[in-house]
């Protein structure tokens, strides 16, 4: 029975993983907009609710599982799968969203190393810049000194 509650436990938490897993904006589309990968995730999560909750015996020989007659303890597996799925999305909302803005509220600010960045940060804190007023010409030499 030990065997047979682990494989369906194992089996929901690959589903959960790959769910829970799969990132969203900004990185990527949400999960709907991937139709392939939904209807795998949601045939995969009724094939194993099929395998925990209803009795076959030629699939459950195949796979060396076995039978549970109680149909409370199928409830409860399901219930514990599903009850795994929260804890799990929300974790990884706390990590993701929570824990590395803490830290990166912690860490601050840091001065970019790229100098067209720190140059538009001066620029952006020049109130007088652009002069609106007057026409600007460039110099007579034409030579850019980079440094």
């Amino acid at each position: 029975m030990e065997d047979t509650s682990i494989f369906a436990l194992s089996g929901f938490q690959y589903i959960i993983m790959s769910i829970v897993m799969t990132k969203g904006y900004p990185y990527k589309k949400p999960l709907y907009y991937n139709v392939l990968f939904l209807v795998a995730l949601l045939l995969f999560l009724a094939l194993m609710s099929w395998l925990v909750l209803f009795h076959h015996t030629i699939i459950h020989r195949v796979l060396n599982l076995y039978d549970i007659i109680d149909m409370r303890y199928k409830l409860l597996l399901v219930a514990v799968a599903a009850l795994n799925f929260f804890i799990c999305y929300l974790i990884e909302i706390l990590i993701d969203q929570g824990a590395l803005n803490c830290l990166r509220n912690l860490r601050g600010k840091r001065e970019s190393k790229k100098q067209f960045k720190r140059l538009d940060v001066q620029l952006a804190e020049t109130p007088s810049w652009p002069p609106l007023n007057q026409t600007l010409f460039p110099p007579q030499c034409t030579v850019i000194g980079v440094s």
